[in-house]
């Protein structure tokens, strides 16, 4: 700052020593020492209050950042909900608007058939449609269906391909 060299540091000194004597010296050397402290202290205090002022600042800031972030997200979320409940409430109004017309012409149209009764096959063989004429697929846990695994395993088709 103010370039400062060695030399001109013992011109410097040189100078205080005839102007104030070498009996006074060491008492302004002190004395300057003491305020050059001071200053410093000074010095730092404000740069530290600074430097809180702008942490202060950022965070603040950051506050505000964050804060608006939170509000598009729950804008998104929320706006994602209502689109997804009225897309759910339309399917559900298809479904139920669907099943009483699909159910309607179905029974308008298809005749009675009994739950247990043979339908005909490609060939004129009749096919049973009783549940217990398909065999159920074993589970991957044998130990709670072994029976039923074993009772579809020894069961025969209903249909045979082929024959």
């Amino acid at each position: 700052m103010f370039d400062l060299t060695s030399s001109k540091l013992l011109i410097l000194a040189l100078v205080a020593l005839v102007v104030v004597g070498p009996k006074d010296l060491p008492i302004l050397l002190r004395t300057v020492g003491k305020y050059l402290g001071l200053i410093r202290r000074q010095a730092s205090e404000f740069r530290s209050y600074f430097d809180e002022a702008m942490k202060e600042q950022e965070l603040a800031s950051l506050k505000e950042e964050m804060q608006a972030i939170k509000r598009d997200v729950s804008n998104t979320v929320s706006s994602a909900g209502r689109a997804l409940e009225s897309d759910m409430n339309a399917v559900k109004a298809d479904i139920d608007g669907g099943m009483g017309a699909t159910s309607a012409s179905i029974s308008a149209t298809a005749p009675a058939v009994a739950a247990d009764a043979p339908l005909p096959a490609a060939g004129g063989e009749a096919v049973s449609t009783a549940a217990s004429a398909y065999p159920t697929p074993a589970t991957p846990n044998t130990s709670t269906n072994a029976a039923t695994a074993a009772a579809t395993a020894s069961a025969e088709p209903a249909v045979k391909i082929g024959a």
